[in-house]
């Protein structure tokens, strides 16, 4: 995709015209991250139009929102006329220049993008666009004429070409510690990454958006997507366990519960998730003693929960509703657990010596 200039102009009542670019390809997730770090843009991609959906659940958007999460959930290519009002929401709350990262994703979507906010001011192409609909994107820019189109071989050349297509934001931000390696066929891979710079927080956080609205599917691949680019993130595996134990994925659930624990072991929460998930196993014992293990970070002081309640006394203190949620979900599991435990038992007593057996055992 050879570099060309287009003096683009906004379509007349546009509410975005040339302050938006496309960036497409797959290498678009960190190279549209890193843009919007780098520039101040806003980024618009999957989670966060996933986080307005949400959002305009409550407000008189409802019924789009319900639309767009109803497609989302099904799964398959989103149609842009149905995240357009979830767009709109982010160009009128946010900052610009808007970034559109991995969307629209065919010449037609591009078109009814640009109907809706003016013509785009640049297309970057990222990595690889060998794929159909990144090839059409290629062609169709190509013949476009009104939008300026770059090859992303770095952070800092989509900067040069969004200057130049007058794409300025407010104030740039340092260059973070990272570098892309091109070397491979023009696909971009981050071979440093600073802390800063890391998108997982973005993805769990759409992670828990989804999985409070219960699109567990939806919800467990924002939290895969966090740990593909941070796999110590312990609270993107305590979301994925919890998304688990939802559909019947137990043995994932556990897997993922246990390296929660191992990464964060003075985390009440993670020990929540794995006592849950091994009590839909029927590893009664083993849910017992993580349960436990959970309550004990609590009593002994360790809980590193933020605002969870500290000993006083063998008791804890009530520092903050997070923590005091943790605790009592804690209790409220080993009561359910124990009682299982303890029907279990009985029945067993009954079917082997007659129903005396929960009359002496206080049933």
């Amino acid at each position: 995709m050879a570099e060309s200039s287009a003096a683009a102009s906004p379509t007349a009542g546009s509410s975005a015209g040339i302050r938006s670019l496309l960036i497409f390809g797959s290498g678009c997730e960190d190279f549209g991250a890193a843009v919007s770090e780098r520039s101040g843009a806003t980024l618009i991609d999957m989670p966060r139009l996933l986080s307005e959906a949400l959002q305009a659940k409550l407000s008189a958007k409802r019924a789009e929102a319900a639309e767009f999460l109803t497609t989302l959930d099904r799964g398959g290519l989103m149609p842009l006329k149905t995240a357009l009002p979830m767009i709109e929401r982010v160009l009128a709350r946010a900052t610009p220049p808007f970034v559109f990262c991995g969307l629209p994703r065919l010449p037609p979507h591009v078109k009814t993008l640009e109907g809706a906010i003016g013509k785009l001011a640049l297309a970057v192409a990222a990595g690889d666009v060998s794929s159909a609909g990144d090839a059409s994107l290629v062609e169709y820019f190509a013949n476009k004429g009104d939008t300026a189109t770059c090859e992303a071989t770095s952070v800092d050349a989509i900067l040069a070409a969004m200057e130049r297509a007058g794409l300025r934001a407010g104030a740039k931000r340092p260059a973070a510690e990272h570098a892309f390696d091109v070397s491979d066929g023009g696909e971009a891979r981050r071979t440093h990454v600073s802390k800063r710079e890391r998108h997982a927080p973005r993805y769990r956080e759409a992670g828990d958006c989804a999985l409070a609205a219960f699109l567990y599917a939806e919800a467990a691949q924002q939290y895969s997507l966090a740990l593909a680019d941070d796999a110590t993130d312990a609270e993107a595996l305590a979301g994925r366990s919890a998304c688990g134990c939802a559909t019947g994925q137990l043995a994932e659930a556990i897997a993922d519960a246990k390296a929660c624990v191992a990464l964060r072991p003075t985390w009440p929460r993670g020990y929540l998730k794995l006592g849950a998930a091994l009590s839909m196993s029927q590893d009664l014992d083993e849910a017992e003693e993580a349960y436990e293990r959970g309550r004990r970070c609590f009593m002994d002081g360790d809980a590193h929960d933020p605002g969870a309640p500290r000993s006083t006394g063998g008791q804890p203190r009530e520092t903050h509703e997070q923590g005091d949620a943790t605790w009592n979900a804690l209790q409220a599991a080993l009561v359910r657990l124990r009682a299982e435990k303890r029907d279990t038992v009985l029945g067993e007593l009954e079917r082997s010596n007659g129903c005396e057996a929960r009359w002496l055992y206080g049933g």
